[in-house]
């Protein structure tokens, strides 16, 4: 297992996944529900460059704009089916 711990506003959490579930070489497109504050999809970014692969965008089916979550997550092309 591969992990990577984040700040959330109340403690800290952590992500894992297989060691092999991506590598040097792959592209990978992170898709979640939501983009709040931005630090879950931080830590999957982290995650998975550090095990060598190249995320080449986000998706996020609803955004919270009043949180800012786009700032955490850098340069990356971002994208949301719905904005409130």
């Amino acid at each position: 297992m591969v992990s990577q711990d984040y700040e959330l506003e109340y403690g800290t959490d952590r992500l894992e996944i297989h060691e092999d579930a991506v590598g040097h070489g792959d592209t990978v497109l992170i898709v979640d529900d939501v983009l709040a504050t931005g630090g879950t999809a931080a830590a999957t970014i982290r995650l998975v460059e550090s095990c060598g692969a190249t995320v080449v965008g986000l998706v996020f089916l609803i955004e919270l704009e009043a949180l800012n979550g786009r700032a955490a997550l850098g340069e990356l092309p971002v994208q949301s089916l719905l904005s409130v």
